[in-house]
């Protein structure tokens, strides 16, 4: 066995040899080896399914990402910069999303009255009028 399957063996607390005989097709997981990986810590989702379990979204979660995934640049960038400042996440920084917003917009003078390039929109109806340039709508 290879050093990590040694570790997973021994962070799972199942055999050596019942680890090899379910990665060789020779054994079946049982429900009473699934108890056992989930009292380890290990996600029985990812086991099972390969994906993680905090990834399995819940309906409204689902159709938000479905809705984000179909928007523009300009639009996830506002929708992701609005989430940020109603629930801030540490690990976020808005400067990446503000520089593709940026890149999305045409260059002019509305880029610049739309955008403060520390901070993002200076106001929804800012970036509204620059998108009008941005969408080919009208001047």
């Amino acid at each position: 066995m290879s050093p990590t399957q040694l570790k997973f063996a021994e962070i799972s607390g199942l055999d050596n040899t019942l680890l090899s005989a379910l990665e060789n097709g020779r054994q079946q997981l049982r429900d009473v080896h699934l108890a056992q990986l989930a009292d380890a810590g290990i996600d029985i989702s990812y086991v099972i399914t390969g994906r993680r379990g905090g990834d399995l979204l819940g309906q409204g979660e689902s159709a938000l990402l479905d809705a984000f995934r179909s928007l523009d640049a300009i639009a996830r960038g506002v929708l992701l910069l609005t989430a940020a400042k109603m629930a801030p996440q540490p690990h976020f920084t808005p400067r990446a999303v503000i520089e593709e917003m940026l890149k999305a917009l045409p260059e002019g003078d509305g880029r610049t009255d739309a955008f403060d390039p520390e901070t993002g929109p200076r106001s929804i109806g800012a970036v509204h009028e620059a998108m009008k340039g941005y969408r080919g709508e009208g001047e």
